[in-house]
């Protein structure tokens, strides 16, 4: 085989491989400022097959959903939807 079909090979063997890499992206909206998205911002991640972006709001409980659905509904728009979004927040506030 020649040295510049093997080249050739080779690129669309890649090519290949680049469309069935799929990254996946997770939205984590914390109700803390800094504690919380400092202590996600430790796991450590795999780049290649997870993109994890990470919001501190200091909202309560229910703004935090609602700014949560409205970061996934801004990225929808943006064609850049997150796969899941997470809120975080205190549960020890609330009674049982």
């Amino acid at each position: 085989m020649s040295d510049q079909l093997f080249k050739k090979k080779k690129a669309a063997e890649l090519k290949r491989h680049e469309k069935l890499r799929y990254i996946r992206r997770l939205l984590i909206v914390c109700e803390g400022e800094k504690t919380e998205p400092n202590y996600f911002k430790k796991f450590p991640v795999d780049k290649e097959i997870m993109e994890i972006y990470i919001e501190g709001e200091g909202y309560n409980t229910d703004s935090l959903v609602e700014k949560a659905i409205e970061l996934k509904d801004q990225a929808i728009k943006k064609k850049e939807p997150y796969n899941e979004v997470w809120c975080v927040f205190d549960r020890d506030n609330f009674p049982k």
